[in-house]
Order: C-alpha cells, then structure tokens, then sequence
C-alpha cells in the first residue's frame, strides 16, 4: 500500500494505491475539506476503487490518478462555491 497526500487551499487530498491480487495496483481517493468549516475536517467525496477498479501497471501511476481525481473534486467544489456565492439572495 501507497499513499499521498496534497492540500489545495481548505481541501486536503488523500490517495492510495493497493496492491491487486492479480498484479498491479489499484487506486482510492478522499478528499476533505480541513479549513474555513464549523465542526472539523468534512469529507467531500470518497472513491475506494477508482474506474471501477481498474489495475494499474505500477503504484505511481495509480497514485498519480488518484491525486488527479481528488483535484478535479475540489476544484468541483470552489466551481460550486462560486456558483452559490454569485445567486442573488
């Protein structure tokens, strides 16, 4: 087992790889936000076997997915933010 960590602003990523009984490695992400909340570290999304548990060759490129993944979830995330802060109220 493999894991990363990344944090992009109020958002912490945290990705695995695993080691497949039939070879390769798979990949798993979660990402919470950690700041600018009431309450502690919230999670934003969870994947434990990313592309339906494709293999991957070797730990790197499954981490490297992983990672790219839990970005593109918080970056989803300020869209959204963004979004919600532009609606007149």
């Amino acid at each position: 087992m493999r894991f990363k960590e990344a944090e992009i602003g109020n958002y912490r990523v945290y990705a695995g790889a695993v080691e497949a009984p039939q070879g390769g490695y798979t990949a798993g992400v979660a990402v919470e936000q950690v700041r600018g909340i009431f309450g502690g570290p919230r999670r934003v999304m969870f994947d434990g076997q990313l592309n339906g548990g494709h293999r991957f060759g070797d730990a790197a490129s499954a981490l490297q997915q992983a990672l790219a993944v839990g970005r593109k979830a918080v970056y989803d995330q300020l869209s959204l933010a963004r979004c919600e802060d532009a609606v007149p109220s």
